[in-house]
């Protein structure tokens, strides 16, 4: 398995990042993306690993035709179950950890990020008609550790 690490961003101003809200998984959330604007989203072969938490984010990109730009698509979410078996309880406990990418947006389950252009409103419109999709929008805020993925 290939490590990709976070890297701090000089000029974090470059691109867009679009925050999503849906409860279907990442590789659903491409593929209905993919259909309808007709993108390319593949699974990356570097996912996103933080080794401290080892905790590993799913990452799929689309280089467009020219090679030009390329958009990210990757969780925001990490949760990890672990079973507790303890010999003097009746039942049986779960523990459940979670680790955000970006821990300013707990509550957005997926990203892009995207250079920025004049498309990107219209872009995060069209998603917002995909019937799957809660919500998204532009995170416009300046985040306190800006990531580079490529």
């Amino acid at each position: 398995m290939i490590i990709h690490k976070l890297n701090p961003i000089t000029n974090y101003e470059d691109f867009d990042l679009i925050a999503i809200h849906s409860s279907i998984e990442i590789y659903q959330i491409a593929y209905l993306i993919n259909s309808k604007f007709n993108s390319k989203f593949i699974k990356s072969k570097k996912d996103i690993i933080l080794s401290k938490e080892e905790a590993i984010f799913d990452k799929y990109e689309w280089k467009t035709s020219q090679n030009e730009n390329i958009w990210f698509l990757f969780s925001n979410k990490y949760m990890s179950e672990t079973k507790m078996f303890e010999n003097n309880l009746l039942f049986n406990s779960t523990n459940i950890f979670q680790l955000f990418l970006i821990n300013e947006h707990k509550n957005v389950d997926f990203l892009i990020r995207k250079n920025k252009d004049n498309l990107t409103a219209l872009f995060i419109d069209s998603i917002n008609l995909i019937p799957e999709i809660n919500t998204a929008y532009k995170i416009s805020d300046k985040l306190k550790n800006p990531l580079i993925l490529d």
